[in-house]
């Protein structure tokens, strides 16, 4: 059921040339659902996707367009394997270098989330993309120095340095 919906979104895109806020929520739909299916997507479904989003990317002169083409580029990137070869880099490469030089700022970043996804996942060990780990600060510690614990486990703070009474150096 899916593969026949994936290919109907595909054929509808073809057929809204003249409305870029149909092709453009086409390939929103289109990555959402292949990240949903992930693995098991149809080879050829990917594929005619793939090239599809290429396209738009590229060639469209619809900004959103080229921005959803280029999210459903790394989503396709992120969720399958069927992208993990030198050709199809080249060919996505030369695709976000043409995307990125658009004047449009959001459709530059887009490109370059996709491009940045490609190489994590080339880079990675196992293929798939991971998550950057947050890192946190770690958190300060009740007990400072020069201050004692009582009884009941509330801080002793020394006192005030100015309650306390001057040394007099004394010169001889």
């Amino acid at each position: 059921r899916i593969r026949l919906e994936q290919t109907r979104l595909i054929r509808l895109i073809k057929q809204a040339q003249g409305h870029a806020g149909l092709r453009g929520a086409i390939f929103r739909t289109l990555a959402l659902t292949v990240e949903g299916v992930g693995p098991s997507i149809d080879e050829q479904i990917a594929r005619d996707v793939w090239k599809q989003a290429r396209n738009s990317a590229s060639n469209d002169k619809a900004v959103f367009v080229q921005r959803s083409a280029c999210f459903c580029l790394e989503v396709l990137h992120a969720s399958t394997k069927y992208f993990d070869n030198g050709s199809d880099f080249d060919s996505l490469k030369s695709t976000i270098w043409k995307v990125i030089d658009s004047a449009n700022a959001s459709v530059r970043h887009a490109a370059a989330e996709a491009l940045a996804v490609v190489l994590a996942k080339a880079r990675s060990k196992d293929g798939t993309v991971e998550d950057v780990p947050t890192l946190r600060k770690p958190k300060k510690s009740a007990k400072k120095q020069g201050a004692a614990v009582d009884e009941d486990g509330e801080l002793e703070r020394p006192g005030s340095p100015a309650s306390r009474k001057p040394t007099q150096l004394r010169v001889s």
